[in-house]
C-alpha cells in the first residue's frame, strides 16, 4: 500500500506507532489541537479502514523482526540447554532457562532504586501484616508457608546426592581412592 493521499493521516498514522497507539496524542502532533477535541478526532480518525491498514502495513515490518529474532533466540536457547544437559553442565543449564524465561516475560527483574534498604519501604513486620492480610489469617499463611517449605526441601533432595565420607569408609574397611590434584 502506497502512502495514504492526506499527508495529515500519513503522519497521523506514525505518530499512532511512535506513542504507542495513543491516538490523542497522535492528533494533537499533527493537527496542534489538545485535550478533548484530540481525544475525540484521535478516536475518530483511527477508525477509519485507510488508517487502520496504514498503521497495519508500517508496523508489520517490525513485528515480523522481532518475531523472527525472539524465535531464534529461543531456538538457540533450546540448542544450548540441550549441549550443556549432555555436558552435565547444570549452570548453564539454569542461566539458560532463566534467560528463556526472561525472554518469553515469564521472569522479570526488578531494580532497587534509592538508597539500601528502601526496596518498597517496607518493614518485615508490614510485609508479614501483607501476608497474613492475603491469606485471610495467621493461621493460614503459616499452612501455606509450611507447604512452600515442603516443596523447597523435597526439591533439594530430588537434587541432592548421597555421598559416603572418607572415614566411614574407612572405618568399614573399604579402600577409596584419593582424590587428584
Amino acid at each position: 500500500m502506497a502512502p495514504l493521499r492526506n499527508h495529515r493521516h500519513e503522519m497521523f498514522c506514525h505518530q499512532v506507532l511512535a506513542s504507542k497507539g495513543n491516538a490523542a496524542a497522535a492528533y494533537s502532533t499533527v493537527y496542534d489541537r489538545s485535550g478533548h477535541v484530540a481525544e475525540a478526532a484521535g478516536s475518530r480518525l483511527l477508525k477509519r479502514v485507510e488508517v487502520q491498514a496504514r498503521i497495519a502495513e508500517i508496523n508489520a515490518p517490525v513485528v515480523r523482526k522481532s518475531r523472527v529474532s525472539l524465535e531464534g533466540l529461543l531456538s538457540q536457547l533450546e540448542q544450548t540447554i540441550t549441549a550443556a544437559r549432555e555436558d552435565r553442565n547444570h549452570a548453564a543449564v539454569n542461566t539458560s532457562l532463566a534467560l528463556m524465561a526472561k525472554l518469553c516475560g515469564m521472569l522479570r527483574d526488578q531494580v532497587e532504586v534509592g538508597p539500601p534498604g528502601a526496596f518498597g519501604g517496607q518493614t518485615v513486620e508490614e510485609v508479614v501484616d501483607g501476608v497474613v492480610e492475603e491469606f485471610g489469617s495467621a493461621a493460614a499463611a503459616a499452612a501455606q508457608l509450611r507447604e512452600l517449605a515442603g516443596m523447597i526441601e523435597e526439591r533439594a533432595g530430588l537434587s541432592a546426592r548421597n555421598v559416603t565420607p572418607r572415614i566411614s569408609a574407612a572405618r568399614e574397611g573399604r579402600h577409596l581412592p584419593m582424590p587428584r590434584r
